[in-house]
């Protein structure tokens, strides 16, 4: 007879599948056509003269280069701007910002004003597209604009790429940032609000109809807030996972870099999730650690079949976020644990502390 303990695991695992349904990949367009709208790719970046070689190679060989490209050195203690200048990008140094301006609000701002092009792609400096990525936004971008009343913003998660072990250790960070969005619901949401913080692209008077960063300059979450004031102002957000297309590693310089990173934003984002997601969210998170009680309080063979089905689950949902191994999901309560005490990191510095760093800054939340 199956105890209390796995039986209530088992009720809640579909949990799951209502929060990240099957979501929708960047694709390779299909037959090109030539876009007659210029784009301005715009790299905010802070200490990333480790990513930007690779990232301004890719951006130099695409099937459809850029009309301009403006790299944003955020006052940077590394060699940011003379690797951007070495490789050909136009380079714009900015001082400490004002304590209003959080994160890197200020250098996409400063990247949009500097530029003159219809369309704007803000993309983060540890992306890693595809040869065919700016064309594939373009067509995304094209074929929704063409057949929607409303102005759509493109925007995409790109798939993770992990190198080292602790990498692994992002996998239900990876789901909740994800499913946080409510882009991906089942039943599907009609007007999912916020943004991919990676890469978004949109039309410069969509941009400015929405106040554009300067709007969302004291916000820790500056994506999520501004696809949800864009949204506010009659732009539909298209969201999308980047797969072949458009990928990146977030962080490749240690543990330490991955604990501060997740902790920047974790606590603040469960504020901005629907009820209804983080109410899943939560109750899988409480199955998947009964699944693991089950293992020791009931029937030995139900215990594993309750837990192996949490861990089947984890790979399945895990596949096209990124590049996480099946030993990450049959290991999952280490991941589920590592979660829960960033996660508490996260609420004592967001909301006692009201402070968290990144990249030698120290942000005050405001909370």
């Amino acid at each position: 007879m199956l105890d209390w303990v796995t039986i209530a695991a088992l009720l809640l695992w579909p949990a799951a599948f209502t929060v990240l349904h099957r979501p929708e990949r960047l694709q390779r367009a299909e037959h090109p056509e030539p876009n007659a709208d210029s784009v301005a790719v715009i790299i905010p970046a802070r200490n990333e003269e480790h990513n930007l070689p690779r990232l301004l190679s890719a951006l130099a060989h695409q099937t459809r280069p850029p009309d301009e490209l403006v790299v944003v050195d955020d006052n940077s203690s590394d060699a940011t701007a003379a690797v951007a200048r070495a490789q050909g990008a136009r380079v714009l140094q900015l001082s400490e910002p004002p304590p209003e301006w959080i994160g890197k609000t200020r250098a996409c701002a400063t990247g949009a004003e500097a530029t003159s092009s219809q369309l704007l792609l803000f993309l983060d400096a540890d992306c890693r597209p595809s040869t065919t990525a700016l064309e594939a936004l373009l067509a995304e971008y094209r074929t929704h604009n063409n057949t929607r009343g409303r102005p759509t913003v493109v925007t995409v998660q790109p798939y993770h790429e992990l190198e080292r072990p602790y990498e692994q250790l992002s996998a239900f960070f990876n789901i909740v940032l994800i499913a946080g969005l409510a882009a991906f619901t089942l039943p599907r949401r009609s007007a999912p609000k916020g943004a991919f913080g990676p890469c978004i692209l949109l039309s410069r008077e969509c941009y400015e109809r929405g106040g554009g960063h300067a709007a969302v300059r004291g916000e820790v979450l500056d994506d999520v807030a501004l696809g949800t004031r864009l949204h506010s102002h009659g732009c539909r957000i298209r969201f999308l996972i980047g797969g072949e297309e458009l990928r990146f590693r977030m962080y490749p310089n240690g543990l330490r870099e991955l604990v501060q990173g997740w902790t920047k934003n974790f606590a603040v984002a469960s504020s901005r999730t629907p009820l209804s997601v983080l109410i899943a969210l939560t109750s899988w998170f409480c199955g998947a650690a009964l699944a693991v009680r089950a293992l020791t309080t009931g029937p030995i063979a139900p215990g594993v079949l309750v837990y192996l089905l949490y861990a089947a689950q984890l790979h399945l949902l895990l596949r096209p976020i990124g590049r996480f191994k099946l030993l990450t999901a049959l290991l999952y309560p280490v991941g589920l644990a590592f979660f829960a005490g960033v996660y508490l990191r996260s609420l004592v510095g967001t909301y006692m502390l009201r402070r968290v760093t990144w990249k030698g800054r120290t942000v005050t939340t405001g909370h």
